[in-house]
């Protein structure tokens, strides 16, 4: 199992959770089209995080067992 990769994951998840608690700094104040096109893009971002969460975890598992 690579460690690189691991990072790389890891680093995902942790950008896609900073993402998420900025959007939701934010989600008071948006008014305008450009900043519900923030939010969407912060909620994939959030989403992609989530899978490669799950994908981290059964890296994990399979290694494990």
């Amino acid at each position: 199992m690579e460690w690189e990769n691991i990072k790389g994951n890891v680093t995902l998840i942790i950008l896609g959770i900073l993402a998420a608690l900025l959007i939701f700094g934010i989600k008071d104040k948006q008014t305008d089209a450009l900043s519900r096109a923030h939010a969407w893009g912060v909620y994939i971002l959030l989403f992609t995080g989530i899978l490669n969460f799950i994908v981290l975890l059964y890296k994990i598992i399979k290694y494990l067992f």
